[in-house]
């Protein structure tokens, strides 16, 4: 829960594909596409009817998804070569070389000591 101006606010933890498929703008046949050929496995099926139940984690993989397509133009192969890479190095590809830059700089300082 969240404090939004002195009243609590719930914040949801599970959805729904056709749920997500809405927070996408995107059909939930797509988003079983995506499932099946770049084997994502993300939801948990639960109950009965081994409903997919999704997580923002999972939200997160299928925006890195349609965004990869859609505004990068990456192949499904592209694509399952990129999930892979990010799954072996989980920090953004962006963010390594100020880390880089950030370690050298305490090396130095270290050294001036």
């Amino acid at each position: 829960m969240s404090l939004n101006s002195g009243r609590y606010e719930i914040k949801k933890i599970y959805f729904k594909i056709n749920e997500v498929a809405n927070q996408l703008e995107v059909s939930t046949a797509l988003i079983r596409f995506w499932e099946k050929e770049l084997d994502l496995n993300v939801p948990t099926r639960k109950g009965a009817k081994k409903i997919r139940i999704y997580q923002q984690k999972h939200i997160d993989i299928l925006k890195f998804v349609k965004k990869s397509i859609r505004q990068d133009k990456y192949t499904l192969q592209g694509v399952k070569s990129l999930l892979k890479k990010r799954k072996d190095n989980p920090l953004p590809e962006n963010l390594i070389p100020k880390l880089k830059e950030a370690r050298d700089f305490f090396i130095s300082f270290k050294d001036n000591l």
